[in-house]
């Protein structure tokens, strides 16, 4: 089976870096590619805004919550996907 590799445009990976950072960081953060105007296009932002809310619901088992961040900071460095694993792809709350 193949599997399809998915990538995000690199101007928006180069623009949204730095913010997603902050939302992953400071997971409560996560609602705002929603309200900010010039952020809701961003597909990058999206993606690792949703992956800070399930992290924000995992922080509360503390294990969990400091491997998914470690995780999350990792994909946005590379500016690729990295999900939380084995809900990170499932659960999209966040579209």
């Amino acid at each position: 089976m193949s599997e399809e590799i998915r990538q995000f445009d690199q101007a928006d990976v180069e623009a949204n870096k730095t913010f997603s950072i902050l939302i992953v960081i400071f997971n409560f953060l996560f609602f705002l590619p929603l309200v900010m105007e010039d952020k809701k296009g961003s597909a990058y932002l999206k993606y690792y805004a949703n992956q800070a809310l399930i992290a924000f619901l995992f922080g509360f088992i503390p294990p969990l919550g400091t491997i998914c961040w470690i995780i999350l900071l990792v994909g946005i460095l590379n500016g690729s996907y990295m999900s939380i694993p084995l809900v990170g792809d499932k659960l999209e709350i966040i579209k």
